[in-house]
């Protein structure tokens, strides 16, 4: 019972197990660590891929682990302040989309091109890592990343943590003049190639590709964005140019494929 207060006034402010759903910044000394979604049926509920937790009036317990938060809210913002130190304030904002292709540099230096692909709040980019996005703030799950989101018109940037840059690539689009004269947002470079360096033969490599994205068979995945490829986390990137039916990437490694085209 609340100290001032009858038995019957108490019950009507602390609510039996208040529902803590919903999406949470952690910090622990005012230092972020990530976001935290809580999910929460009844009086108990789970911090999802981690924990379970059991909510009684305006405690919470996080099972088998001996740690307990107290529970406060502020309008229809909840926070938590937990017995380990670490403090979850509830984000009460949309999560914006981050689908597309961006470039990715360091330093101002381009890095390569990374496909983002989302659905709801969470997302993944391209066979990589997978991220959550709350308001204008972006989570690397599990690596302790974090990005802020800006916008300007419809391109996006994300300003990461570690000091890389996001810029999202908007399809251009040109005055159709024949139905064959428009680039393609992502041509596909499915076929076999030579591959040489400085005039030096090293072999034959098979690309398979789906939409904007494939493989080199046995080999790495790639993405393609324009007239541009980009091996994914090998940070090599390809200029891709064309002359006829003949399709040519001169990679940033000094690699050059060259399109074997078969006679019938």
């Amino acid at each position: 019972m609340i100290e001032g207060l009858g038995r019957n006034d108490g019950k009507e402010l602390v609510e039996a197990c208040p529902d803590l759903s919903g999406n949470y910044t952690a910090s622990s000394h005012k230092s972020p660590i990530g976001v935290v979604e809580l999910q929460q049926q009844g009086c108990t509920g789970r911090a999802v891929g981690h924990w379970t937790f059991t909510v009684v009036g305006n405690k919470v317990t996080i099972g088998g682990r001996g740690v307990t938060g107290i529970i406060s809210k502020t309008g229809e913002k909840v926070k938590v302040q937990w017995s380990n130190g670490i403090v979850y304030e509830q984000l009460i904002t949309a999560c914006p989309d981050l689908s597309g292709n961006y470039t990715a540099s360091s330093h101002a230096s381009p890095i390569g091109v990374v496909q983002l692909q989302q659905q709801g709040c969470t997302g993944r980019a391209g066979h990589h890592w997978a991220f959550t996005v709350v308001g204008n703030k972006v989570s690397i799950d599990g690596k302790g990343v974090t990005g802020v989101i800006s916008k300007t018109g419809e391109k996006v940037k994300i300003q990461w943590s570690n000091g890389i840059v996001y810029e999202q690539l908007t399809p251009t689009t040109t005055p159709t003049i024949t139905p064959n004269t428009t680039p393609k947002a992502c041509p596909d470079l499915s076929g076999k190639y030579t591959a040489s360096t400085y005039t030096s033969g090293n072999g034959v490599v098979e690309l398979q590709q789906q939409g904007c994205t494939g493989r080199a068979v046995g080999h790495w995945t790639f993405t393609v964005v324009g007239n541009k490829v980009t091996i994914d986390g090998r940070g090599v990137i390809g200029v891709i140019s064309k002359t006829g039916e003949k399709v040519k990437i001169q990679w940033s490694n000094d690699i050059v494929y060259e399109k074997i085209i078969t006679a019938y």
